[in-house]
């Protein structure tokens, strides 16, 4: 063999080789492109799973739990402003206040040991579930606002399609008047020519 020829072997297996490591490349690329496309859809489904499943009564309890919390929290900031006159049923419910942390832990770890969600899950479902209502009315409105106005386009089209037709039909009028009198008056002009 020549040893131009041999060269060219040689260029020709790297670039063959090249060409097979770029292929094994774009391979292992696309599987880990698909893998996180399949992590990022089961956690959508989670998601999405956590949003719509509805509350056990554990999960129930929790929340009426935070929601007595809040109660608390509300009447001692009002207690530390001294805005208000505080009644004694409200005082009560201050110094409960340690019971119903107590009692919040331990409905989280029995929601928890349950298979059930925990207060901050409940609450970031919470706010999950209504962050889609808000994009779902913003979605029905937008559409409602794009069918109103494709149906004042189609009016508009159909107002400007009538006024042509209109107008056609009133020229065509004045065309059949026009001709009308044309004839009549070459009539009157043969039958005068006729009689003289």
């Amino acid at each position: 063999e020549p040893p131009h020829n041999r060269g060219n072997n040689s260029n020709n297996q790297s670039g063959t080789m090249s060409q097979e490591s770029s292929k094994q490349m774009q391979q292992t690329a696309s599987a880990a492109e698909e893998s996180a496309r399949e992590a990022a859809a089961e956690a959508h489904r989670q998601e999405m799973e956590m949003i719509w499943r509805p509350l056990s009564f554990a999960e129930k309890n929790i929340l009426k739990a935070r929601k007595k919390l809040r109660e608390v929290e509300k009447i001692e900031e009002a207690m530390q402003s001294g805005e208000k006159k505080i009644e004694q049923t409200q005082l009560e419910k201050v110094k409960k206040k340690s019971q119903l942390l107590a009692e919040l832990q331990t409905l989280e770890e029995r929601s928890s040991s349950q298979g059930g969600r925990t207060l901050e899950q409940l609450e970031l479902a919470e706010y999950l579930r209504k962050q889609h209502e808000e994009k779902t009315q913003a979605a029905i409105h937008i559409q409602r606002v794009v069918r109103g106005h494709l149906v004042r386009i189609q009016l508009e089209h159909q107002y400007e399609e009538d006024d042509a037709a209109a107008a056609a039909a009133a020229g065509s009028s004045n065309v059949n008047e026009r001709e009308e009198e044309t004839i009549s008056s070459k009539a009157k002009e043969s039958s005068s020519n006729s009689k003289a």
